[in-house]
């Protein structure tokens, strides 16, 4: 009877057991299904930014590439400008007038370009961050799955543990049924 009863403790638990581990998988699923929502909503914010620079990146070359036609037609035009200056003295205040002009509005054209290139590469920075955020993200995805799976393999084997011995169990009392039936 002693016997029995310790039995009958064991596979309470076991049973205990079986039952915190199945909570803790379950949880473990939330957790991963949480994360997976998470990694997919990085993924998708990855892309855009992407998208954004890739577009950004696009109109920054082509403004770049009109501002730098500008700065030679205006040095050109500079050029040209000083030349005439030398050679004519009654035109020198106006030409200078043009000149300084000319040379404000270059300025401010070499101003713009640093602007344009500051924001491109804010706007790497900020895509490489963004990718480091989902990697860890995948990262920690990757850790949660091995723990899982892990997880699911001891819930498995204290199933089959908890499986032998209610057949133990049903073996030992079957044998009592025996023995108190050839005692009676």
């Amino acid at each position: 009877a002693s016997v029995r009863a310790k039995q009958q403790a064991e596979a309470q638990s076991l049973q205990t057991i079986l039952e915190e581990r199945e909570a803790e998988l379950d949880s473990l699923r939330e957790q991963q299904k949480d994360l997976g929502t998470s990694l997919e909503a990085r993924d998708r914010e990855l892309d855009s930014l992407r998208a954004r620079y890739e577009a950004d990146s696009t109109d920054l070359g082509q403004t770049l590439q009109a501002r730098e036609i500008e700065f030679a037609a205006l040095r050109a035009k500079h050029d040209q400008l000083a030349t005439m200056v030398t050679g004519k003295d009654t035109e020198v205040s106006t030409l200078q007038d043009e000149h300084s002009e000319m040379l404000r509005s270059l300025e401010q054209q070499r101003a713009e370009a640093r602007e344009w290139r500051a924001k491109h590469e804010n706007l790497s920075v900020s895509l490489e961050k963004r990718g480091a955020e989902v990697e860890e993200l995948r990262a920690q995805h990757d850790v949660l799955n091995v723990t899982l799976v892990a997880r699911e393999e001891e819930v498995s084997s204290l199933r089959g543990q908890h499986a032998d011995l209610q057949a133990g169990l049903r073996t030992k009392e079957s044998e009592a049924a025996e023995l108190k039936f050839k005692h009676d």
